[in-house]
């Protein structure tokens, strides 16, 4: 997309005089700062093409809209601006303008943008096919941008469709296309920390594959998915309007549920297990067999999230770390940078550079690689969710600094609470307090960890139920 055309369609948007505007997903964190009552396509409801004065089109993104919203926008607006890539269709008799009219003797130039969105409506296929028992599948998650934690979990939720008879499950990563939605006979959401509403395009992301799979008549399963700030009221609209629609619904945590549960109490029927990396504990334990190592080996891997919450406690994250690695080093361990994101990857290679520390890209050796480093580790300490996951997996001494109100801090507070000691809030965050708790680690209570698989697998029995009686 040209990026003048973007600014074009926005600033038609605020300049315009109406009130109430619905606008694809990626424009709504721009012009819903102003005082007009902005609609992302995401949160978009009948009630509000009742009511709504003007709507973007997006033809590229026109499946996104619906076909029965697109027939409500031809059929009681007109159009008033098009460009390649927008129509702006204002509801008729709204508001007076000087415009020519299509079948005019000067007929505006902008019509001629306009039949592609006629030319779309007619591919609307009026002849449903026949139902059958899901035989495929296309899982929508964060999987392929560069986080490990976000593959592993999108490999355990393909396991775990392809464990309840789903023969072909494909992964489409965060932004399924229409076909590959029409394709599957299952649409599939999951796992990781998938929902919250600071993005609303992170929330059409997950949303419209449900959306879309209602549309078709088609059922959708949300898989161990982490709620992670779920604030605002048309984030709460949108999550309620379309998980009422999915088939299977399950997150990764208690207070997950409770997250949801807060602000829809229809959603009490979510399934609360565990998160879906616990579920490839057999296979990574398969696969991950300890190598041998001339020192032991300390993993680190933290989160470059940290560094405005330290700050504010006065602390500098780049000399936390140095810290951490000199205490690891004076009890002997091998340090290794373990990269679980790219989004660390800057204040990776400056300790990597500083501390003489090798960089160990974990996504570019894929999970098999990552398992077998895990299970030769002594110690890991951390502050990414996944990276914790593994060291638990495989027993090892786990240092884990985190938020109270984070997944880590769900994660610990419902399941895990023989690590709960050794683990380092944020909230109350004392580096000499951090760096004895490195000392006195040790593995977590075992039985824990096994409740935690259990979880999973009893969410893959919840599953396989549901899916029977559709």
């Amino acid at each position: 997309m040209s990026d003048s055309i973007f600014q074009n369609m926005v600033r038609f948007v605020l300049s315009s005089d109406c009130q109430t505007i619905v606008v694809p997903d990626e424009m709504y964190q721009i012009v819903s700062k102003n005082k007009k009552k902005i609609i992302p396509y995401i949160a978009l409801t009948d009630a509000d093409l009742r009511s709504c004065e003007l709507v973007v089109v997006h033809k590229g993104a026109m499946h996104r809209l619906g076909f029965g919203a697109l027939a409500a926008v031809s059929f009681q607006f007109r159009p008033v601006y098009a460009d390649e890539v927008y129509v702006c269709y204002e509801r008729k008799g709204l508001i007076e303008h000087d415009l020519p009219r299509a079948g005019d003797a000067e007929e505006p130039e902008f019509l001629r943008h306009v039949p592609p969105v006629r030319d779309h409506m007619r591919t609307e296929s009026f002849v449903r096919k026949q139902n059958r028992a899901a035989q495929s599948a296309v899982l929508i998650s964060a999987y392929g941008v560069g986080n490990i934690g976000d593959d592993l979990v999108s490999f355990a939720a393909k396991k775990m469709l392809e464990d309840v008879g789903i023969g072909e499950v494909k992964l489409a990563g965060p932004s399924v296309s229409y076909e590959a939605i029409c394709d599957a006979d299952l649409i599939a959401v999951g796992g990781g920390g998938l929902f919250y509403d600071s993005d609303i395009v992170n929330c059409a992301n997950y949303l419209y594959p449900i959306q879309e799979a209602a549309r078709q008549g088609k059922p959708s399963v949300v898989l161990g998915v982490g709620v992670q700030g779920i604030k605002t009221e048309i984030g709460k609209r949108a999550y309620s309007q379309h998980l009422a629609n999915a088939t299977f619904l399950s997150v990764r945590d208690p207070r997950d549920k409770l997250d949801l549960t807060s602000f829809d109490g229809t959603l009490e029927r979510t399934f609360a297990g565990a998160d879906m990396a616990f579920y490839m504990a057999d296979e990574l334990r398969r696969v991950g067999q300890p190598f041998a190592t001339e020192k032991p080996l300390a993993l680190f891997s933290v989160s470059s999230v940290l560094e405005a919450r330290l700050a504010r406690q006065g602390h500098e994250l780049k000399a936390v770390s140095q810290q951490i690695i000199a205490t690891l080093k004076g009890r002997g361990y091998e340090v290794l940078l373990v990269l679980h994101s790219e989004d660390d990857r800057t204040l990776f290679q400056w300790l990597a550079e500083n501390e003489n520390l090798t960089l160990v890209e974990s996504a570019s050796y894929g999970l098999a690689a990552t398992a077998r480093l895990y299970a030769s580790a002594g110690t890991i300490v951390t502050s990414r969710f996944h990276a914790l996951i593994l060291g638990l997996i495989f027993g090892k001494a786990v240092v884990s600094v985190f938020s109270d109100t984070g997944k880590t801090g769900k994660l610990i507070s419902s399941y895990l609470r023989s690590i709960e000691a050794q683990c380092q809030a944020l909230e109350s965050f004392d580096l000499n307090s951090l760096t004895e708790k490195l000392e006195k680690a040790t593995s977590p209570d075992p039985a824990e960890v096994a409740h935690c698989i259990a979880m999973t697998q009893m969410m893959r029995a919840d599953l396989a139920r549901v899916l029977t009686c559709v």
